[in-house]
């Protein structure tokens, strides 16, 4: 390997860096500030904290449609989402097997797996466009809804409000809003050069920039998940492994790919829609398979999902290279 091509690895690594903790310090900084107005724990997770661990990927893919590079969003949703569950879902049944409550996740597992085969169908002539972005958003915002109103008790007055909030005193609000514009900063400088020195990478390795989204854009952007996940795990927080790669599914294809084609009209490649699209409903189908079945998410399910992870990268540099 040449050193120019390291160094572009190098930089890669720091612009990644850059972007998921600037993700980070967001979620935290921009809850607190919530918490001073009385917003509830429960509010502010299901909004800032869900669509924050989507920051990277949603400020990645903006990014590049801006600089009209859309194969990398399109590598970079589908990559992430076959991660998620090749990748963290079976890595987590390695480290720990976990038995899950089946009916706490059959809404969200149906609305991954409808958002999956309706992509496909939307992408099947080549591209995303706007008004099919349009329609991702509305039913991503219809979805939101859905969970806040699951949420909240209307029985118990105040289930939107925080008994327990912060005192809204201005020095530390003042820092927090400082932290959160500070981390917003960080998050649109690592996206701009992530997207940058993927091109070059792409452009070094002789590989098509949807596989530098498939794999080394999704795979980055997805280690705030593995990360919780694991911790999760190990902590005997099944749900929370679950939620998390669920919630993470549904928001890299609704929230990420609607707001990017807002930007620009996103060209998928025949092998995206022929191979990679449908590599992952069925990574798709058999996470949700998992989850249904009545027996434990184990060593051997896990070691099977990342097995197929390990193919499917190896297949995703073929086509690249080929």
């Amino acid at each position: 390997m040449s050193w120019p091509l390291l160094l572009h690895f190098l930089f890669f690594s720091i612009a990644l860096l850059a972007l998921s903790k600037g993700a980070d310090y967001f979620v935290t900084y921009s809850s607190r500030m919530a918490k001073r107005f009385g917003i509830s724990d429960m509010v502010v997770g299901l909004t800032i904290t869900s669509i924050g661990t989507s920051l990277p990927e949603l400020a990645a893919s903006i990014s590049a449609a801006i600089k009209d590079h859309t194969p990398v969003i399109i590598g970079n949703v589908v990559g992430s989402n076959i991660a998620n569950i090749g990748l963290i879902l079976g890595l987590a049944a390695m480290i720990h097997p976990f038995f899950t409550e089946k009916k706490l996740h059959f809404r969200d597992s149906m609305v991954m797996l409808g958002s999956t085969v309706l992509f496909l169908l939307f992408t099947w002539n080549g591209s995303f466009e706007l008004w099919e972005g349009l329609v991702f958003l509305i039913l991503y915002a219809a979805y939101m809804v859905q969970i806040i109103k699951s949420e909240v008790d209307p029985n118990q007055p105040g289930g939107l409000e925080d008994k327990h909030k912060l005192p809204f005193i201005w020095k530390p609000f003042l820092w927090e809003a400082f932290v959160t514009a500070l981390s917003c900063l960080a998050v649109g400088f690592g996206a701009n050069y992530l997207i940058n020195e993927a091109i070059v990478l792409s452009q070094q390795m002789g590989v098509s920039e949807s596989v530098i989204g498939l794999t080394l854009i999704a795979v980055g952007t997805s280690l705030p998940e593995l990360l919780v996940s694991v911790s999760s795990v190990r902590q005997g927080k099944a749900e929370m492994v679950i939620g998390n790669i669920l919630g993470s599914n549904i928001a890299n294809l609704l929230l990420i790919l609607g707001a990017s084609s807002m930007i620009n009209v996103l060209q998928v490649s025949k092998s995206d829609v022929l191979i990679m699209t449908p590599i992952m409903i069925l990574f798709t189908l058999l996470g949700v398979g998992f989850i249904f079945s009545k027996r434990d998410i184990a060593k051997v399910q896990g070691g099977f999902l990342m097995a197929l992870y390990s193919g499917f990268v190896v297949l995703a540099f073929f086509q690249g290279w080929s």
